[in-house]
C-alpha cells in the first residue's frame, strides 16, 4: 500500500529506474528523480532542519523546485510555496505567519526577501548538488497524516491563510483524478505549466509521478511555450485553467500548431463558459474534466466528467469509445457531482437546504484539510466536525450536481434582491461581442448597491444596449446599470478574477464595502 506521493517515487526509482520522468525545464529518469531528491533531504538536513520544520520556496517551476519539494517530503520538512506575484510585504507576512525557518530564494526573486532577517539560500534552475554525503543516509518515509505542504489561500478577500495539506490528502486527490482521466499512465506526456504555489500545479506533477507518466514541466506559463511543448513532446495530458486556454487557442501560432496528440486537459480555479469550451475544443479536439475545490479541499470537491463534456459539446470522445448522449438538461454551468470520497451538503443558516435550492455549500471527506494554520477564529468558523465551510453560494440539482452561483462575499444586495454576479456574467459571455466579463457591485444611493459589468471588448458596449439584449434570458432588476470598459480583468495566478480590484476604486470612499 503506497500511503504517500514519496512511497510512489520510491517505487517508480525501482522498478522502472530508467523511465523519463522530467522533460521541459529539465530532463531526468525516476531514478534520478528520486536521487536528486534525496541528497536535498540530506542538505536540508545538514542545514540542522527538523521534521515539521517550513522553509519558504520562491521559484519558477524550475528542477531545483521539484527537487526541493520532494527532498522535503523525504525530510518531513515542510515546503511553503510562496507566490511569486506578491508584493513584499505580502511575501513577508506568510514567512512570518508560517515561522519559515529559512527561504530558498530564485534571483528572480531575492529582492522580495533581501531586506528581511532570513537566511537566504539561493536556488538556481539546474538540480542542486549536495557538497557531499548528504546521498547516503538513512531516511525515514513521512507517515500519511504528515503535513507534506503548506500553501496560502489567494487572499481575494481577506489576509492569506495558510493551509497544512498532508499526504493522505494529496493521495485522496490523486485518486480522484485517477478515476476519472482515460488513458493515463505509462506512454503518457503530461504537461505542468501552472505555478507550483498552486495546488493545480504540483498536483498534476503528482499524478503525473503517481501515473509514471512523462511530464513536461514549464518554468511558468506562456501560451506559446505551451503551444511549443505540446508540438515538441506530443503531450497527451495536462492541466489548463480556462484563462489559459483561451491565452493558447487566440495566440497566432495556434492556428496552424499540431495539437493531434492532445488527449485531455483538466481544468479549474473558474468556470468555463460554453462558447470558451467550444472554442477550444475546436482547436484542441481534446477531452476536458472539469474539477471543481479550494486549496482547503486540495484542490478537488467536485468533477463534471469526461462524458458530461461531451454530453455538453455533443462530440465524441477523443480518448475512449465513448459518445455524447441526449442530455435533457443543459449542464454546462454546473461543477459536476461530488467526486469519490466526498460528501456535499447545501445550508442557509443551520438548515439543509433542498434540491434547487441556493445556500452555501459545506463538503467533508478525504480531501479537506483539518484546519488553517494559526488560525482558532477562522478554524471555528469554517471547520466543524470533518465539514468544511467553502463560503461558496451553490445548489445540488436533483441528480446531485452542483451548481454554484458565487462567492458569499460576491452577493450584490440591490434594492433588497439578491444578485449573484456568476449569474449575470453567464448571461454576458453569451453576448457575442463580449470576450470577458466581470460582475460586481457599486454604492449607489437609490438602489443601495447596482450592477456593474467590466467588460473586455472590440468596441464601446452601453448600459443600454445590455438592459434590452435577450429581454427573455435574464430578469431586469439583475442586469448592469453600469459599464466599465476594460482591456484586461485582473486575475490571481488561479485565474480568478480578482473581483476587490474592481469594486476598490468605488468603495474607497464608502468606509465600507456593502450598502
Amino acid at each position: 500500500m503506497h500511503n504517500t506521493i514519496i512511497d510512489i517515487l520510491d517505487y517508480r526509482a525501482r522498478f522502472s529506474p530508467e523511465r523519463k520522468a522530467l522533460a521541459g525545464v529539465v530532463s531526468a529518469s525516476y531514478g534520478e528523480l528520486r536521487q536528486k531528491a534525496i541528497e536535498m533531504a540530506g542538505g536540508l538536513i545538514d542545514r540542522g532542519l527538523k521534521p515539521g520544520d517550513r522553509i519558504g520556496i520562491l521559484e519558477f517551476n524550475h528542477a531545483s523546485a521539484i527537487q526541493l519539494i520532494l527532498g522535503c517530503g523525504y525530510a518531513g520538512i515542510v515546503p511553503v510555496i510562496l507566490n511569486w506575484r506578491l508584493s513584499k510585504e505580502e511575501t513577508l507576512f506568510i514567512l512570518n505567519d508560517a515561522k519559515c525557518k529559512l527561504v530558498f530564494a530564485g534571483s528572480d526573486f531575492k529582492p522580495l526577501v533581501s531586506d528581511s532577517a532570513y537566511e537566504i539560500v539561493d536556488l538556481t534552475a539546474d538540480f542542486w548538488t549536495p557538497p557531499g554525503g548528504a546521498s547516503a543516509r538513512a531516511l525515514t518515509l513521512p507517515e500519511a497524516k504528515q503535513t507534506f505542504l503548506q500553501l496560502y489561500t489567494s487572499g481575494t478577500t481577506t489576509r492569506p491563510k495558510g493551509v497544512p495539506i498532508n499526504h493522505a490528502n494529496v493521495m485522496s486527490l490523486l485518486e480522484q483524478l485517477r478515476l476519472e482521466i482515460p488513458s493515463f499512465g505509462f506512454g503518457s506526456v503530461n504537461l505542468v505549466c501552472a505555478p507550483f504555489f498552486h495546488i493545480a500545479g504540483v498536483g498534476i506533477l503528482f499524478l503525473g509521478i503517481l501515473g509514471g507518466a512523462t511530464n513536461v514541466v514549464l518554468p511558468r506559463f506562456e501560451p506559446e511555450a505551451v503551444i511549443n511543448a505540446i508540438e515538441t513532446y506530443r503531450v497527451s495530458h495536462g492541466l489548463m485553467v480556462p484563462a489559459m486556454q483561451q491565452a493558447v487557442i487566440c495566440h497566432p501560432r495556434s492556428d496552424h500548431a499540431d495539437f493531434s496528440s492532445l488527449k485531455h486537459l483538466i481544468y479549474g480555479a473558474s468556470p468555463i463558459s460554453r462558447p470558451l469550451l467550444q472554442a477550444s475544443h475546436a482547436k484542441l479536439q481534446c477531452d476536458y474534466t472539469q474539477a471543481y475545490g479550494l486549496t482547503e479541499t486540495t484542490g478537488v470537491a467536485t468533477v463534471l466528467t469526461v462524458q458530461d463534456h461531451l454530453d455538453i459539446l455533443n462530440v465524441a470522445s477523443a480518448s475512449t469509445d465513448a459518445n455524447a448522449r441526449v442530455a435533457a438538461i443543459d449542464r454546462s454551468a454546473s461543477a459536476g457531482k461530488a467526486a469519490a470520497g466526498i460528501q456535499i451538503q447545501i445550508r442557509d443558516s443551520d438548515r439543509l437546504c433542498e434540491a434547487g435550492e441556493s445556500g452555501e455549500v459545506f463538503l467533508k471527506g478525504s480531501t479537506v484539510v483539518e484546519s488553517y494554520w494559526s488560525r482558532p477564529e477562522e478554524n471555528a468558523k469554517c471547520f466543524n466536525d470533518g465539514w468544511f465551510a467553502s463560503g461558496d453560494i451553490g445548489y445540488l440539482d436533483s441528480e446531485g450536481y452542483l451548481f454554484l452561483m458565487d462567492r458569499k462575499d460576491d452577493l450584490i444586495i440591490s434594492k433588497g434582491e439578491k444578485i449573484y454576479p456568476i449569474e449575470v456574467e453567464r448571461f454576458l459571455i453569451d453576448h457575442p461581442e463580449i470576450g470577458d466579463v466581470s460582475v460586481v457591485g457599486i454604492p449607489d444611493d437609490e438602489f443601495g448597491e447596482a450592477v456593474c459589468a467590466f467588460i473586455v471588448a472590440d468596441r464601446e458596449i452601453n448600459v443600454e444596449e445590455l438592459r434590452t439584449w435577450r429581454p427573455e434570458s435574464l430578469a431586469h432588476y439583475k442586469r448592469p446599470r453600469r459599464v466599465e470598459m476594460i482591456d484586461a480583468l485582473p486575475r490571481n495566478p488561479s485565474g480568478k478574477v480578482l473581483r476587490r480590484e474592481l469594486r476598490a476604486p468605488f468603495w474607497q470612499d464608502q468606509g465600507r464595502s456593502i450598502h
